[in-house]
């Protein structure tokens, strides 16, 4: 289905400095072959983007459960996309104890972000 690239995360503390939120951007690029942007501009077929953030998990147990899933972002619905690359925004705001998820040291990433058939 759809090729994913070009994909960036960017956490933003908010302007105000009491307010302890983020603002979380991802943004890639969606491409599709000639064949499923006719299929898709004709309806046989439907795509969809998922995004999601994940925070890696260390320590003792960290094989069982590797990441947490931290939050969906959403997903983008591309049924009339505008054309074969189709640059695409997930953004949103999220309170600092959740991006905090764990003891020790965060690293957060979108490891969720797929292109997903639409049924």
């Amino acid at each position: 289905m759809a090729t994913i690239s070009n994909a960036t995360l960017e956490i933003i503390a908010t302007l105000n400095p009491n307010d302890h939120h983020y603002d979380v951007i991802v943004q890639t690029k969606i491409s599709y072959s000639a064949a499923e942007y006719a299929a898709i501009k004709s309806g046989t077929i439907k795509c969809k983007v998922k995004c999601a953030i994940w925070g890696k998990d260390y320590g003792q147990f960290h094989w069982l459960n590797p990441d947490d899933l931290i939050h969906e972002i959403g997903y983008r619905d591309f049924t009339h996309p505008e054309s074969r690359e189709n640059a695409v925004t997930f953004k949103t705001t999220l309170p600092k104890g959740w991006l905090n998820e764990d003891i020790g040291q965060d690293e957060i990433h979108f490891k969720g972000l797929s292109g997903l058939p639409n049924q």
